[in-house]
């Protein structure tokens, strides 16, 4: 069987200094935020309320930080619930509804949260990885396929906040670390998961297809 993952449009989703630093000014972040993104519908299957958990015992430990959580859905008013019930969250958790400018507003992370219960190949994910981002993601459904854990990326079990807090912790605390995740992550996306991979995998299987449905009737002619 062959199986051909959706490729990530490397064009559109790609790091970007100058984009990255309007970025983080118009969203009023600090040189030394560390920035935490998800984008995703607020429906519990994304998992949102495992992440929020992780922070809050990463924010009791950690340097000055941000989130970005880009989507809506039904779980938006429990999220904020859970954000307004943390001390000094206000000003650090930003809802950002649904948008259109999501290239430009993953430029302005520093690491990249995918929690879901369950996923499939996740675009987020793919989009976030080629933008230079180093990935954090929950080991379910088409992300294990995605993210080479400790390799192209960090996994952790479902639903399991404690594990996410220490990922957490890891990459803010080693610029290395996020840097050496990122560049790996850029090269499996351009390898595996582009746009020019993903044609590349169908003119081939066509031209399979092709060379099958040939073969018969060459051989029924005597050829």
């Amino acid at each position: 069987m062959n199986v051909i993952h959706n490729g990530v449009d490397r064009q559109r989703f790609c790091p970007d200094l100058p984009t990255r630093a309007s970025a983080r000014r118009e969203l009023g972040l600090a040189e030394d935020d560390f920035c935490i993104g998800c984008v995703g519908n607020f429906f519990p299957v994304k998992g949102h309320i495992t992440a929020l958990q992780a922070i809050a015992g990463f924010a009791a430990q950690s340097k000055p930080w941000r989130l970005l959580l880009i989507g809506d859905g039904p779980e938006r008013a429990a999220l904020e619930a859970f954000v307004n019930a943390q001390p000094n969250w206000k000003h650090r958790v930003h809802f950002l509804g649904t948008s259109h400018r999501v290239p430009e507003l993953m430029n302005a992370m520093d690491v990249y949260v995918l929690p879901s219960v369950a996923e499939g190949i996740s675009n987020s994910l793919l989009e976030a990885m080629a933008t230079g981002l180093p990935v954090i993601a929950s080991d379910t459904g088409g992300n294990p396929e995605v993210v080479v854990n400790g390799d192209s990326g960090l996994l952790f079990p479902v639903g399991d906040a404690r594990a996410l807090m220490d990922h957490l912790l890891t990459l803010q605390a080693s610029d290395g670390r996020r840097r050496n995740l990122a560049n790996r992550a850029l090269r499996r996306v351009r390898e595996e998961f582009s746009l020019e991979t993903m044609i590349g995998k169908y003119a081939e299987l066509y031209e399979s297809l092709a060379r099958t449905a040939v073969a018969p009737v060459h051989a029924a002619a005597g050829v």
